[in-house]
């Protein structure tokens, strides 16, 4: 057969066609097979799958036929979607930052569980988790408005107006409670059932049972957080000088050795590593109880800084507890572990002052961890100067041994 180019090349793209035809429709079958696996799990939005609009590039028909197929979809299935969203937005927005991990830890055991495509819920955690608590909410908002434009979700705005016309038009929800006791104060003036009693002591007509102070505070958030401020202003006022400088005390220890090289002088003695250890170590004592404070109400755990984090992108400043952490830390590292070396000198080695320092700046220890480390580092280390004594043929001081007044923290 004699050879003929021209229909070599028609054969040629004829072939090449059908290649890329069939690359075109296996994009196409995927594509889909992503759409249905978010429309399973209720987490599909055309507005917002990157899948549905490569869809609508590639086959444009393909893709009126999903969007109307997820138009089909029950309402109520749509509108708990949009009503996660709209969970997981007013959480972020109130600076609840473990309730919004919370509803997408749900949501993305809810999409491994069925199979489906996790990638929209995974954009707004990573933006979160990067600081971008803006970009998360501003993904949130826009999905939640979808659901309001489709109608599976209430409008806001029309939700104060109806409130607000309800309260013009009659009694407000504490009128309506008021209501209520009174009814049942009514029906048992003595107070013999639990309801009735109950309604009493709601409106005055009879005493609360006495609480304690610890209990009162327990059973009031305003006042417990009034003690945690009292407690963090007291912190600070006795870390006293800049978080930058050295301990408020190293003066002190400093003049409590300078005084004892004057009176081993006097006494025609050298002021041994043993006796300035001696004159140091009641300053460390203090310096090391006021920490104490602080352990009890910074923040350790992963899930609170990520609300100190969530809290602080949004606008709201700094939580009382990651205050107290950072003064925690400032302290540990400008001022206890300076102060550890002119304590015990050459005893305290620059190896163990790393070690010291890598765990107490370790941020997945939690505080009591911290300080369990501190109390038996200091611990051995009188214990060695106890050693010293011994040695020397000194009799053990009894205040520097064992468990130190005001050193250990209470857990």
């Amino acid at each position: 057969m004699p050879f003929n180019p021209v229909q070599n090349i028609n054969q040629g793209l004829a072939l090449a066609g059908n290649i890329q035809q069939q690359q075109q429709q296996n994009q196409v079958n995927a594509l889909q097979q992503g759409i249905a696996q978010q429309t399973a799990q209720g987490g599909f939005n055309p507005n917002e799958s990157l899948d549905f609009q490569q869809l609508a590039a590639l086959d444009p028909n393909n893709s009126a036929q999903t969007l109307s197929t997820f138009n089909s979809i029950s309402d109520s299935r749509k509108k708990a979607m949009f009503q996660d969203t709209r969970e997981a937005r007013r959480l972020l927005e109130a600076g609840d930052g473990n309730g919004f991990l919370g509803v997408v830890s749900s949501r993305l055991e809810n999409i491994e569980r069925l199979g489906g495509d996790p990638s929209q819920t995974l954009n707004v955690l990573q933006a979160f988790n990067s600081g971008d608590v803006q970009g998360a909410f501003d993904m949130l908002s826009r999905t939640e408005q979808v659901g309001i434009d489709m109608g599976l979700l209430s409008d806001p705005l029309d939700r104060e107006l109806k409130r607000a016309k309800a309260k013009a038009g009659g009694k407000s929800s504490r009128m309506r409670e008021l209501d209520s006791l009174i009814s049942l104060a009514e029906a048992d003036p003595d107070g013999e059932t639990i309801k009735g009693k109950a309604a009493l002591i709601e409106l005055g007509l009879i005493a609360r049972v006495s609480t304690s102070a610890e209990e009162r505070i327990a059973e009031n958030e305003v006042l417990a957080n009034k003690v945690v401020k009292v407690a963090g202003e007291k912190s600070a006022a006795q870390e006293g000088a800049k978080l930058g400088q050295q301990l408020i005390h190293k003066p002190g220890i400093i003049s409590a050795v300078k005084v004892a090289e004057k009176e081993a002088i006097e006494r025609g003695d050298v002021l041994t590593s043993l006796s300035r250890s001696q004159a140091a170590l009641p300053g460390l004592m203090t310096a090391v109880t006021e920490l104490k404070e602080l352990a009890q109400i910074s923040t350790s755990t992963f899930g609170g800084k990520i609300f100190d984090q969530a809290v602080k992108q949004s606008g709201f400043g700094t939580t009382k507890g990651a205050t107290a952490r950072a003064k925690f830390i400032a302290i540990v590292n400008n001022q206890v572990l300076p102060l550890l070396k002119e304590t015990f000198g050459a005893a305290f080695t620059a190896q163990e002052g790393e070690a010291l320092k890598a765990t107490m700046g370790d941020p997945d220890s939690s505080t009591d961890e911290k300080m369990a480390q501190l109390d038996a580092f200091v611990d051995q280390k009188v214990r060695d100067i106890e050693t010293k004594q011994r040695q020397l043929g000194q009799p053990a001081s009894p205040q520097q041994t064992g468990e130190f007044a005001g050193f250990k923290v209470v857990r």
